[in-house]
């Protein structure tokens, strides 16, 4: 396994500290011209090295030109990652919590998607016949999807997404307003699952044991990997007849004495 840049500056803290017990984190970081906090972070993984503080610290810790041209390789390599993560990310337009409040029911965020579809009629009627809700239901949705500025109505009568995708993942957001429309997804998978053939549908799980340490970091990695997803799809989509719903779930089956699923 390769060394990062990172767990070569660890192993330069601990070797330091072998050879003087009261060497710290601050010194090295002194020793490397890096302000203290700085290098903490660095080390913690929560803030990654950029080429600028590579090139300080680069002579204090006495690479080799194996190390050098390894870690020069690993930074522009995460470079090229984040600015990926950039364009993925500035697809997205997040929801705050009363926007969503207001659009919390299903049929508003398929509507969104179907404005796209090939031979979409922007009447009511035609949406509520398409999504199996009344023709009330459609106007109101058209009506609050324009005023949140999320549909633009255009000058032939039709409707434009104003953003390609929309988040609604937010540290707030164990209000009741999520937990209904993730509910309404649910029932909507399994009627799925119940009534359409296989080659319409795909409904698969795993089951894994894990260091629950990590949900945070897993919890990251599904919302990239979801934003990828979409992403892709709608740049590879060339005919558009159908809206489809992408539901992730990743859930404990055990608990512990202090936890219960509700």
């Amino acid at each position: 396994m390769k060394t990062t840049i990172r767990q070569r500056i660890q192993a330069e803290l601990d070797k330091r500290k072998l050879q003087n017990s009261s060497y710290s984190l601050r010194a090295l970081a002194r020793d490397l011209n890096l302000n203290h906090s700085l290098l903490s972070r660095i080390i913690a993984s929560k803030i990654q090295m950029t080429p600028k503080i590579f090139e300080r610290i680069a002579e204090p810790l006495k690479l080799t030109p194996e190390e050098l041209l390894l870690f020069q390789n690993e930074i522009k390599h995460r470079k090229k990652i984040q600015s990926k993560e950039k364009v993925v990310t500035a697809n997205f337009r997040t929801l705050e919590i009363e926007e969503f409040k207001i659009v919390q029911d299903w049929y508003n965020f398929a509507i969104l998607e179907m404005v796209k579809l090939d031979g979409f009629q922007p009447t009511p009627e035609w949406i509520s016949k398409k999504l199996n809700i009344s023709v009330d239901e459609a106007s109101l949705a058209l009506e609050r999807l324009v005023t949140l500025k999320l549909l633009q109505k255009k000058s032939n009568g039709t409707y434009e997404k104003v953003s390609s995708h929309l988040s609604v993942m937010h540290p707030s957001f164990t209000a009741d307003a999520m937990k209904e429309r993730q509910k309404a997804v649910l029932f909507k998978a399994i009627h799925a699952l119940e009534n359409l053939p296989i080659d319409l549908r795909d409904n698969s799980s795993m089951t894994l044991s894990i260091d629950s340490s990590m949900l945070p970091e897993i919890k990251e990695k599904i919302k990239k990997m979801r934003r990828s997803l979409a992403n892709n799809i709608t740049d590879k989509s060339k005919k558009r007849d159908q809206v489809y719903e992408l539901s992730i779930s990743f859930f404990p089956w055990t608990t512990t004495d202090e936890q219960t699923i509700n």
